[in-house]
Order: C-alpha cells, then structure tokens, then sequence
C-alpha cells in the first residue's frame, strides 16, 4: 500500500471516529470499542471484504458478522463513509435511534433480533 492510500484510509477512518462521537454524545455506547476499531472496518471493507455499495445483491460478495454490539457506531460511520449508507441517516442522532432509522433503511445490513 502506497503513502497516498494509507492517508485515505486514515482520514476515513477519522470521519468513523467523529460519526461514532457524534452518536455517543446522549449515551447508549462504549466509546472506546468505536473508537479502537476504527482503523480496522475502515481498511477491512476498503481492502479485504469483496462487498460494494453497488453490488450487494452479488451472491460472491463479502459479508462481515459483527458480534461485539459495543461496535455499532464504528460501523455505521465506516457504511456512511465507504458509501453503503447515507451518511445523513447519522447525523443528529445516538447510537438507538440512528440502529431504529437504519433497521429501516439499510438494505445493505443484515440485523439480528434483540433480545
């Protein structure tokens, strides 16, 4: 990976950093997993996963499993970012009710019921 990439991907990951603050400010989140994880969905669904915003109904793509829930915001921000989601579906919200919003309309995730 040439310098010039490795700063795109910094800068969006920073842009997840900030969506994921931005949720956090009425509570409902650990901050830290957000933040710590940043990096990592950033470079995954950027360099790894098989999956575009454009191509989701592909049968060959990607899916990524999120099992630690303290995640949530690092997700959303990295979708708003990489293109998945609108990123106006984050703004003004927390954590709750931008996961209430996107429940309804993201077609790219994949929810599991709450218990």
């Amino acid at each position: 990976m040439d310098d010039a990439r490795r700063e795109e991907l910094e800068r969006r990951a920073l842009k997840v950093r900030e969506h994921a603050i931005r949720m956090a400010t009425d509570g409902g989140c650990f901050l830290g997993a957000s933040l710590s994880c940043a990096d990592l969905l950033v470079y995954l669904y950027s360099e790894v996963l098989s999956v575009k915003p454009d191509a989701l109904s592909d049968p060959r793509r990607d899916y990524f499993f999120l099992s630690k829930g303290h995640d949530e915001p690092a997700l959303y921000g990295t979708l708003a970012e990489l293109g998945f989601i609108d990123p106006e579906l984050l703004s003004r919200r927390t954590v709750r009710r931008a996961a209430r919003t996107l429940r309804e309309r993201a077609p790219c995730l994949v929810w599991v019921p709450d218990l």
